[in-house]
């Protein structure tokens, strides 16, 4: 008698084993499809972003650079113009 019930132990075992991996098998496979669809998402904003800056620094068109004169005396200049208004 003890013998059937270690005989329907590692049976119920070996079935109850299997059938979780299985399980655990499909609902990681799930979430797995959605981060691959997140990756690829992220990927293609990503992308769309760096077109984006390398579109707006194409249109970018420094400033002249200041004159040495006023460089120079830039402090003094202004506080010479703010006295006068």
């Amino acid at each position: 008698m003890i013998e059937n019930v270690w005989i329907a132990f590692t049976c119920g075992l070996f079935i109850g084993s299997t059938l979780g991996i299985l399980l655990l098998a499909l609902v990681s496979a799930g979430k797995n499809e959605d981060l691959q669809r997140d990756n690829e998402r992220l990927r293609q904003t990503r992308q769309l972003l760096k077109e984006e800056i390398f579109r707006i620094e194409k249109n970018y068109k420094p400033r002249k650079p200041q004159p040495r004169k006023r460089r120079r005396n830039y402090n003094r200049y202004k506080k010479n113009n703010q006295k006068k208004q």
